[in-house]
């Protein structure tokens, strides 16, 4: 098995979890047609909203980290936060306000939600990034377009990350990630990981809170 070709554009929000844990693929849209200059780490806070994974198939994302780190390659299994569990990115907002909440709310209302694993990708700019990739059928991506109306409905338009727009969003689940160029090219990397699953429930709908490091379940209503 080999990877896919590298994505010209990576979804900035998966492409780059800091140790501080999850929802912190949130840098690196700022270069995307030079028009937004807003980083994660220049705002005074940044909400993810994310899905979580069944149990099944988060050991099974632990194992690949594992066996990245083992082979000495970038891998998430090095950031020991408790926040550090495997998940999608469907957006960030600088604030869950009431309307968005309300509209999330009925979002988290239709999980679990199945998805199929379509297996290894690279993307490459502003950091290279190893994940496994998640067909985006017409429920996953009707899902994620609820989520990008609500933030989008109540926050500053230059506070949202453009790749998680709709059609250009690329939904995936992150194995490891560096700044190092090229660090997943080597051919054998495929070889070292456990085939991905078949089939993923995305059972809970969260967000993690970049300035204080608090994790909230986002219910249903």
């Amino acid at each position: 098995m080999e990877t896919s070709p590298t994505a010209a554009e990576p979804d900035a929000a998966a492409a780059s979890h800091r140790p501080f844990g999850c929802g912190t693929c949130l840098t690196g849209w700022a270069r995307s047609a030079g028009t937004v200059q807003v980083i994660a780490d220049r705002l005074p806070r940044v909400r993810t909203v994310e899905l979580l994974l069944d149990e099944t198939a988060e050991q099974e994302v632990r194992e690949a980290w594992r066996r990245l780190a083992d082979a000495g390659l970038p891998s998430q299994a090095r950031h020991r936060s408790p926040t550090n569990s495997p998940h999608v990115t469907l957006a960030v907002c600088p604030e869950l306000t009431a309307p968005i909440r309300w509209e999330l709310a009925e979002v988290a209302a239709t999980l679990p939600l199945p998805v199929r694993c379509t297996g290894l990708v690279r993307f490459e700019r502003p950091t290279s990034v190893l994940a496994w990739a998640l067909d985006l059928d017409s429920e996953l991506a009707a899902l994620h377009r609820r989520v990008w109306e609500a933030v989008a409905s109540d926050s500053p338009p230059e506070t949202l990350n453009p790749f998680h727009e709709p059609g250009r969003w690329a939904p995936h689940i992150t194995l490891g990630r560096t700044r190092r160029t090229g660090a997943f090219a080597d051919r054998r990397i495929p070889e070292l990981l456990p085939a991905p699953p078949l089939s993923i429930r995305l059972t809970t709908l969260r967000s993690y809170d970049t300035l204080t490091g608090a994790l909230e379940v986002l219910e249903p209503r």
